[in-house]
Parts: structure tokens; C-alpha cells; sequence
């Protein structure tokens, strides 16, 4: 459970979550590209997932 003890939390001075999002949404023009709501909800729920488990357990979604 999060917040219970001292190792509850994650050492967020060494975490980074990359997500590859080049083949999510679409172009609104050459330089804009705008995500549908199924693609933020992706991207939201790989957070989550990275977020509240191990790194390592959440290689791809």
C-alpha cells in the first residue's frame, strides 16, 4: 500500500518513463499532432501501470 514506511514511495531522482507515442493519434499539419481520447487513455494507463509497479514489469503495453 502506498504511503505505509519509508520504502513506500519510489526514488523518483533515477525514474524515467519513455513512452514511444510517434504511432498514437494523428497530424493536424505538418508539425501538430493531436491525440484522440483512445490514445490518451493508452498513454494515461501506461503511467499508471509504470507508476505503481515495478519498472521492469511494465516493459511494453
Amino acid at each position: 500500500m502506498r504511503g505505509q514506511g519509508t520504502a513506500a514511495f519510489r526514488d523518483w531522482t533515477i525514474a524515467v518513463l519513455f513512452i514511444d507515442a510517434r504511432k498514437l493519434g494523428y497530424m493536424v499539419d505538418r508539425l501538430l499532432r493531436a491525440f484522440a481520447d483512445e490514445d490518451t487513455e493508452k498513454i494515461v494507463s501506461t503511467f499508471h501501470a509504470w507508476n505503481f509497479t515495478s519498472p521492469i514489469n511494465c516493459r511494453q503495453q
